[in-house]
């Protein structure tokens, strides 16, 4: 037989399929065959074993492994929780975490979250700061001609009714194509010239309505610009003013 007596209490495999945890023995086969000694925190060793043909026993009493550093193992700190301190909805609490090699850090558990009835918090009677945008309900819709309603809804549950404001009217050829509204235009929403003027001739610029509708309207003359007594765009000379005589 083959006896692995020490280390004790290591995995013992041969030719990489486990024999058993030392200390043990195995039946001897006369051949060339690879020892792997392995244990959990501990650096794993291979030997070779060149066993003879004789059929006598022989004992390994071989070195202990040597144990991994802190460096070669990587924590996993779910292993294990201990709570030290529960949250609240108002403070935040501390676990202890723990990996298999027996290393733990602290961690912290964040704050749970606020059980409001009607606005106040049943556990800590914080009353709550409403945010409406939570969810909507539409009471009643706006149309072009009238407001419209809506159930505001904040994450406690309080909820309020908000106005919906008027549509915009939807114009064609000046009507509203919803109500019949007839519009009453404004056509400074938008311009564009046609001809600009001059200091001799008016020009023409179209002048467009939100709604679409437009008309033309006249741009006046520019002023004459007069240097030494002639307007340098038309040449025009300028009136001289009237001079009385007695």
């Amino acid at each position: 037989k083959v006896n692995i007596e020490e280390p004790k209490d290591v995995k013992v495999y041969v030719n990489d399929e486990l024999v058993g945890t030392s200390p043990l023995s195995f039946e001897r086969k006369a051949g060339e065959y690879k020892l792997t000694l392995s244990k959990e925190g501990y650096e794993t060793k291979s030997y070779t074993m060149d066993l003879k043909s004789d059929k006598k026993d022989v004992t390994y009493r071989l070195e202990a492994l040597k144990e991994k550093s802190d460096s070669d193992h990587e924590h996993d700190y779910t292993y294990q929780e201990e709570i030290i301190k529960d949250s609240t909805c108002t403070e935040t609490g501390e676990k202890k975490c723990i990996c298999e090699c027996g290393v733990s850090r602290i961690e912290e558990i964040p704050k749970k979250e606020h059980h409001y009835e009607n606005g106040v918090c049943t556990v800590c009677g914080e009353e709550h700061v409403h945010d409406y945008t939570y969810q909507e309900e539409i009471i009643k819709d706006s149309t072009c001609t009238e407001t419209g309603e809506k159930k505001c809804i904040c994450e406690c549950g309080v909820s309020r009714i908000e106005e919906i404001p008027k549509k915009e009217h939807h114009y064609e050829n000046g009507v509203c194509t919803v109500c019949g509204e007839e519009h009453v235009h404004d056509y400074t929403y938008q311009e564009e010239i046609i001809k600009d003027s001059t200091c001799t001739e008016t020009g023409e610029k179209k002048c467009i309505c939100e709604c679409g509708v437009s008309r033309i309207e006249e741009i006046p003359k520019k002023e004459h610009h007069y240097e030494n007594g002639e307007c340098i765009n038309c040449h025009e000379k300028e009136e001289s003013p009237s001079q009385n005589t007695t």
